[in-house]
C-alpha cells in the first residue's frame, strides 16, 4: 500500500514534500465472566496518515502549509487521489513559518524483538486469576487487552 501511495504522490503536482506513517496494531482481547474464557477476539488494523507539504511566498517571507489525511487499506486509488485533492487544497490555508523537513534515510531502528502477543496470554491470564481465592468472593468478570504496535 505504501508503494501505491508514493505513486501517487509522485504523480501529484502542487505539493513540495509529504510524510506517510504506517500504524499496525496487532491486538488480542479475551472477556472472561468468572475464570472462564466468554470470548477471544484478535485484530490486525493497519492505517495510514500522509501529511502534505506546499511552500509559499507571503511579502517576501517563505511559508509552508500542510494537511494530513488517513488512508485506509481497503481505499480505492481514486479514494486516494480525492483525499489528496482535498488535502492540498487545504494546506493551502495553513501559514506555518517555513520549515526544512527531513531527508528520507535508510537506516531504520528497531526496538526489541518480543514474543508474539499470544504467547503473552497465558502468564497474563494466570497473574489475573492466581489471587482469586476468596471463598465469600470471585473475580465476576475481567478483560484483557493486549496490544503490538507497530509504526513506521
Amino acid at each position: 500500500m505504501i508503494d501505491i501511495i508514493k505513486k501517487i504522490l509522485s504523480d501529484f503536482k502542487g505539493i513540495d514534500g509529504y510524510r506517510i506513517i504506517e500504524k499496525r496494531t496487532n491486538s488480542n482481547e479475551l472477556f472472561f465472566i468468572k475464570k472462564s474464557l466468554d470470548m477471544n477476539r484478535m485484530k490486525d488494523v493497519r492505517k495510514f496518515w500522509v501529511t502534505v507539504y506546499k511552500d509559499f511566498k507571503e511579502d517576501g517571507k517563505k511559508y509552508r502549509g500542510s494537511s494530513t489525511f488517513l488512508v485506509h487499506p481497503t481505499m480505492k486509488e481514486k479514494e486516494i487521489i480525492k483525499a489528496l485533492e482535498d488535502a492540498s487544497f487545504s494546506a493551502d490555508y495553513v501559514k506555518n513559518e517555513y520549515y526544512p523537513l527531513p531527508k528520507p534515510s535508510a537506516n531504520i531502528s528497531k526496538a526489541g524483538e518480543y514474543a508474539p502477543i499470544t504467547e503473552w496470554i497465558p502468564d497474563i491470564t494466570n497473574s489475573i486469576f492466581k489471587s482469586d481465592t476468596g471463598e465469600g468472593g470471585w473475580l465476576n468478570s475481567s478483560e484483557l487487552f493486549l496490544n503490538n504496535e507497530y509504526t513506521r
